[in-house]
């Protein structure tokens, strides 16, 4: 644990979701920024990979996505949910990745602003039960207080949110190591 707090957020995420089987992630991004960001953290701080999809998940999240763009682990999401609606583009690449095989986990990232109009997060929870061994972990980008909301709804219902888009990759790296630790 690099600092004390990630001790916090690692015992959050563990007692609200289980302990991801290995060390293959999918992660959901609003922007392509944000997925540089973080491979950039993951190879350099964690053990974490971005797990090498299906063709059947390729083509789930390609027809989901406008024609022109080449969707992969990460997904850049936005460009599909400026044509098929936010919460539909979320929704459908999580349960692809969810799906895969070769998912442990997923991450995403919701951008909640006014600006986008409402988006209902009912789904990110009926998905949590339906994918219960594979952990799903929330963060934020956009309004502050549409982020708040946000996370009063979904850590209740049991989805573990974190306010810093690091954090989830950093806790997962700190569950694996974890589970790794525990089997030798």
């Amino acid at each position: 644990v690099e600092d004390f707090s990630d001790l916090f957020t690692a015992a959050k995420a563990a007692a609200m979701m289980p302990i991801p089987a290995g060390n293959r992630i999918g992660f959901v991004s609003p922007s392509g920024a944000f997925i540089v960001h973080i491979l950039d953290l993951c190879l350099q701080r964690t053990q974490l990979v971005f797990s090498k999809i299906s063709a059947q998940t390729q083509s789930r999240l390609e027809e989901i996505s406008p024609p022109f763009i080449k969707v992969t682990n990460p997904v850049d999401i936005f460009p599909a949910a400026t044509v098929n609606g936010m919460e539909f583009a979320w929704r459908e690449s999580m349960i692809a990745l969810l799906r895969d095989p070769s998912v442990d986990a997923v991450v995403t990232i919701l951008i909640l602003a006014d600006e986008l109009g409402p988006m209902k997060l009912d789904f990110i929870v009926e998905l949590s039960k339906q994918f219960s061994k594979k952990p799903i972990y929330v963060s934020f980008s956009g309004d502050e207080n549409n982020n708040a909301e946000a996370k009063a709804f979904l850590e209740p219902k049991g989805v573990p949110t974190f306010p810093r888009i690091g954090d989830p990759f950093k806790v997962l790296d700190i569950l694996v190591r974890s589970r790794l630790a525990l089997a030798s």
